[in-house]
């Protein structure tokens, strides 16, 4: 183990020793999210976010409460500057708004919402039913993740009140005390109770003190870590291109006349490309935190996703590598992957394709995007964790795949 780390910290060592790389790793993911910042208006004079007054439309069906206790969340006094509730019209005619990008998204709850989220009396389980609809404009995919969080939050908390009620019921059968004529409303008070017990959006939590006036949400914390993401997978394909360059050049094999196995040099060219991606995304957050202000959220799930998310980009830098023939193949095939993925995981914009966007679940920017989106507005490391363990099983079946190429490869 110690071989292999002081492999990688010597590659690590000279990555941030070559301008050529600093320039693209660091300084372009700067200058980008510096530019996006001013066309966004998250730089304005009034120190005010370009995220403000979303138009959302909501089309309330619902024959019960919990659609009511929805819509009270999005015209709450505490999302008056960030969300603009438009007046409910036809459903056709609404999304003709949303495809206009009049409005950013219509949400449609459906009329057995409330009745889908009570447990049957009889079983303690819910029923299935129509499933709770956001349509969203595909030019506006920074107020689409807003409006998503929104709904995620509410709807995380509603499934903590069904936990409840389900729990309640088994408990009122094993006392005897159960009376199902009465059950509707108690379980109906049970979920209301426990949606109200707590804020059902935070979207000014902070990691540390700030000012009231400048406590808003800043668009910055978005495109941030989008670049970040971008530019992340230039740099474990640079990386992978340096273990083609260290055969060609016979490094490897010198290195294999010492007392190191091929496992171990392997390993440590690996080590060195994860520990680069860490350095890359972790420098451009902190750095970002200090230059832009921006307020990442809960550290712990801002620490996580980093190391997640470099890993499952090492594994997909090492697949390219493990593919291509020469370092010039990797270059333009990592280049081309660098690009498809900002694209299909929503980095740049979003594409009104519902085929096109489920492919942006390949790429590691989409989850550890969606992840830093949610810290950004308040959630916690909790709930970023199927962010995580998506990243980590992507980083596992990629990892495998290339480490069989390469074994083919170097068995050549």
């Amino acid at each position: 183990m110690n071989k292999i780390l002081a492999i990688g910290l010597k590659d690590l060592r000279l990555i941030f020793r070559d301008p050529a790389a600093l320039l693209l790793m660091l300084l372009a993911p700067y200058l980008i999210t510096l530019g996006l910042g001013f066309v966004s208006g998250a730089f304005a004079d009034d120190g005010e976010s370009g995220i403000r007054d979303i138009p959302v439309m909501l089309i309330n069906q619902d024959t019960g409460d919990l659609g009511g206790q929805l819509v009270q969340v999005f015209e709450s006094d505490d999302l008056a500057e960030l969300i603009e509730v438009v007046p409910a019209i036809a459903i056709p005619e609404g999304r003709d708004l949303v495809n206009e990008d009049e409005v950013v998204a219509m949400v449609i709850i459906p009329a057995d919402f409330s009745g889908i989220m009570i447990p049957d009396p009889e079983t303690g389980e819910t029923v299935e039913g129509s499933q709770l609809e956001i349509y969203r404009s595909p030019a506006s995919p920074i107020s689409v993740s807003v409006v998503e969080a929104i709904v995620s939050q509410f709807m995380s908390q509603v499934d903590s009140g069904t936990t409840l009620v389900g729990v309640t019921i088994d408990q009122l059968v094993e006392s005897g005390d159960f009376d199902v004529s009465t059950f509707q409303s108690v379980a109906t008070d049970l979920v209301a109770n426990q949606s109200e017990s707590e804020p059902l959006i935070n979207v000014n939590a902070s990691s540390g003190a700030v000012d009231e006036e400048e406590d808003n949400f800043n668009i910055l914390s978005v495109l941030a870590p989008g670049m970040a993401l971008f530019f992340l997978m230039y740099t474990v394909t640079l990386g992978g291109s340096s273990i083609l360059r260290e055969r060609t050049e016979g490094t490897l094999d010198r290195m294999q006349t010492t007392p190191t196995t091929s496992g171990q040099i392997l390993g440590g060219k690996v080590m060195g490309i994860f520990l680069t991606g860490i350095a890359q995304v972790g420098i451009l957050v902190i750095g970002s935190s200090l230059m832009y202000g921006i307020q990442w959220g809960d550290w712990l799930g801002v620490i996580a996703l980093i190391i997640s998310a470099a890993l499952a980009a090492t594994s997909w830098g090492l697949l390219i590598a493990g593919a291509a023939r020469t370092q010039e193949q990797v270059a333009g095939i990592g280049t081309a992957v660098m690009l498809v993925f900002g694209a299909i995981s929503g980095t740049f914009t979003q594409i009104n394709n519902s085929f096109i966007n489920s492919l942006g679940a390949i790429t590691p920017n989409q989850w550890a995007l969606q992840g830093f989106t949610k810290l950004g507005l308040g959630q916690t490391f909790t709930d970023v964790l199927p962010n995580i363990g998506a990243l980590w099983l992507m980083a596992a079946v990629v990892f495998t795949i290339a480490a069989l190429l390469f074994r083919r490869k170097f068995s050549q």
